[in-house]
């Protein structure tokens, strides 16, 4: 039995079990035999955790996340600083006619070094221009989890306002003659409504021409980036990589997690110089990643898998 100091049953006796008029006038021995008889009756460690998953039960796994996204000044702040840094880059990566963001680590298929070319930067627009942590809201609030219609119909409803510094960058880049160019992971079908939000939020402008790379708008064009990467990379100098997603610099399909370590250490001098990440705790190829592969697994099954490699097993 743990001994429990005479300074710590008095504490104890005055906060949790009787007044502290009373603690006064009980001798030591009569206290100690108090306590036991309450830790006794206290809940076990079994019927504690049986309380907490109840708890966690009834919440959901991307509620800390979003709830940071929406609401945290930290959040805010991170997102601002990315963007700061990247602005400054732009004079000197333009100056340099070696100067690019693109690498060939087995996929590209195109010189990455294009001087003498028109220069741009490469962004995603999920998470990394466009905040979509309403949709993550709607999905905690109806206890739901993403689907595909769900998705088009949050895209179509036009209503993602810009991530924190997004604008500014963008801005920076037009007084700069630096074309944008967006490589997204939404669905060619819904290009429509992800160009008409970007113009709303300032980030594009109505006479601008195609400058959106959807997912699957050419049959090359997967989910993979590096392909529709290269193909900007034929006809542009590219200055910078803005994004929130691994997948968004490098080719890391099917990588797992150690392999995903290893490249982003490998370029390690690339971050805050010609790469820009952007924070996204909600989801993204990290979370394949984490969960073997398991995209299609059932929530029951995903949860199993990140416990197990939290765990180290």
């Amino acid at each position: 039995m743990r001994t429990i100091t005479k300074q710590w049953l008095v504490v104890l006796l005055s906060v949790a079990i009787i007044p502290p008029l009373v603690v006064c006038t009980i001798d030591e021995a009569r206290a100690q035999s108090i306590l036991q008889e309450h830790l006794k009756n206290a809940p076990s460690a079994s019927q504690e955790t049986m309380a907490h998953d109840a708890v966690s039960a009834n919440g959901h796994e991307d509620l800390d996340a979003t709830l940071w996204v929406r609401f945290a000044a930290e959040y805010k702040a991170i997102t601002r600083q990315t963007y700061n840094a990247a602005a400054r880059q732009l004079s000197a990566a333009i100056a340099d006619q070696n100067w690019t963001a693109i690498v060939d680590n087995g996929s590209t298929t195109t010189s990455p070094s294009r001087p003498n070319r028109p220069v741009c930067v490469i962004m995603d627009v999920d998470e990394t221009v466009l905040d979509n942590s309403g949709y993550q809201q709607e999905l905690i609030l109806n206890n739901s989890s993403f689907s595909g219609e769900s998705w088009a119909r949050f895209v179509n409803a036009k209503v993602s306002p810009a991530v924190p510094g997004a604008k500014s960058f963008v801005d920076t880049c037009r007084q700069m003659k630096v074309t944008v160019f967006f490589v997204t992971n939404r669905d060619f079908r819904l290009e429509t409504a992800t160009r008409e939000n970007l113009i709303s939020e300032g980030l594009m402008r109505p006479s601008d021409p195609d400058l959106i790379l959807s997912k699957n708008e050419r049959p090359e064009w997967t989910s993979g980036k590096s392909v529709r990467r290269d193909s900007i990379a034929a006809t542009y100098r590219v200055l910078l990589l803005v994004g929130d997603d691994l997948n968004d610099f490098l080719f890391v399909k099917k990588s797992n997690l150690q392999q995903r370590t290893q490249l982003a250490e490998q370029y390690r001098h690339y971050w805050g110089q010609r790469w820009f990440m952007l924070p996204n705790p909600d989801y993204g190829s990290w979370e394949i990643a984490v969960t073997k592969g398991s995209k299609n697994s059932t929530a029951a099954e995903k949860t199993r898998l990140k416990m197990e490699t939290l765990s180290g097993k």
